[in-house]
């Protein structure tokens, strides 16, 4: 079953039924809200939103493009394929039974969808590598994932260059960043590739104010 939204083209099976109208209206608001963010119009194609009711379907496709078995807590991804912008989600009796996510809700499973559907905006307007405080700091922060945590660093400059396990960090420097110097600037580091660049100093800065 698929509905044609905005942006997005969502499939969905039988037992996501029961709340796929509430899910669709929190995607068409949610959408609305990071595209301005990014200031994108449109899509076209639209993005590709799959909701998946087997686990072991879900994780070949990303032993697919990752060539290892996926980890246990895994539950979404984004990925261009054929100039299409693609999500693969866990339905949301799949994504309770993955490691960590067993007391998860519809709310959770919202905001892994707008998390990865921040994702496909990224690399719509740059599909150039970003350091991962950067790339996941914005899904977080964009699909209100964390909203209700409390900011925590404990991570090194590398990983927040080349990734870590606590996506908290993530969250606390990203925030950091887009409260002091604003959203323009975070534009700008996407855009012109300079996060990379500005990265160590930002460490810095974040490191000096806690």
């Amino acid at each position: 079953m698929i509905k044609e939204l905005k942006y997005i083209n969502l499939e969905y099976n039988e037992c996501d039924k029961n709340y796929i109208d509430e899910l669709i209206d929190y995607i068409n608001l949610s959408s609305e809200e990071i595209t301005n963010f990014f200031s994108i119009d449109s899509f076209n194609p639209k993005v590709e939103i799959k909701l998946y009711d087997d686990i072991d379907k879900f994780n070949e496709w990303y032993y697919y493009f990752n060539k290892k078995e996926a980890p246990l807590w895994f539950c979404g991804f984004s990925f261009k394929m054929n100039g299409v912008y693609h999500i693969n989600v866990l339905s949301l009796e799949k994504y309770k039974k993955t490691q960590g996510h067993e007391k998860h809700n519809l709310n959770d499973l919202k905001c892994l969808i707008m998390h990865e559907f921040v994702h496909s905006c990224v690399l719509r307007i740059n599909n150039s590598s970003l350091p991962a405080w950067l790339n996941e700091g914005i899904a977080i922060k964009l699909s209100h994932q964390y909203d209700n945590k409390e900011y925590k660093f404990n991570a090194s400059l590398n990983e927040m260059i080349n990734g870590c396990n606590n996506y908290i960090n993530y969250y606390t420097m990203f925030s950091y960043v887009i409260n002091k110097y604003g959203k323009d600037y975070i534009l700008d580091l996407i855009l012109n590739n300079k996060a990379f660049d500005e990265t160590e100093k930002l460490y810095n800065d974040l490191l000096k104010s806690m």
